[in-house]
């Protein structure tokens, strides 16, 4: 288990400064602005419905987003992130999706091989600046990027959060095959990494 004991941001952070990434894909639209960040409009159908919609040039990944102390937690229906695309090292990011999040957070996507970012996960009208970054290889059928957490605490006066990312792989797997029953192929581990919330 990773834990981010660092990356602590008021619960409020909509009224925070955005980051650079966070700023640009918040735009939804194709977009340049002072500091050169671009980012495209997005598709929204990245859930594998089933397990023969994986288009072929296109890679399964799984993984889960959780909220608390570690009980189960179902989303409210107006839960979701925000997931980017980097697209080359001048800080050019396509908006993939705004996938909803429900249930207990479990999730199917099918992707092009490349880096990715959770930049953002809204719940229960709080808005929380992640920056959880993976990678899909393009040499691998399906991944597994681990379980996210955002648990929160408090400080003083002040509500916070912090971030932790685990690799909770059997939990995953067995969600999986509840889901779509068995699954063929080789599943890697391409574990999320914190980047830095500014």
């Amino acid at each position: 288990m990773k834990d981010f004991p660092l990356r602590i941001l008021h619960l409020k952070t909509e009224w925070m400064i955005l980051s650079t990434v966070a700023l640009c894909v918040t735009l939804g639209f194709v977009s340049l602005n002072s500091t050169g960040c671009a980012t495209t409009s997005y598709r929204q159908n990245i859930e594998v419905g089933s397990l023969n919609e994986v288009p072929m040039n296109e890679v399964f990944v799984m993984g889960r987003i959780t909220i608390g102390d570690g009980k189960i937690h179902f989303f409210s229906p107006s839960s979701y992130l925000v997931l980017v695309k980097e697209e080359n090292t001048n800080q050019d990011f396509t908006k993939i999706s705004e996938y909803r999040l429900d249930g207990d957070g479990h999730f199917f996507w099918h992707l092009h091989p490349g880096k990715y970012i959770i930049v953002q996960v809204i719940n229960n009208d709080s808005s929380y600046r992640v920056m959880a970054e993976f990678v899909v290889p393009d040499d691998q059928p399906a991944i597994y990027i681990g379980t996210l957490n955002l648990c929160w605490f408090r400080d003083g006066d002040h509500n916070m959060i912090r971030f932790r990312i685990s690799d909770e792989y059997p939990s995953a797997f067995d969600a999986l095959t509840a889901r779509f029953g068995e699954y063929q192929h080789e599943i890697t581990k391409s574990i999320m990494t914190m980047g830095v919330v500014q």
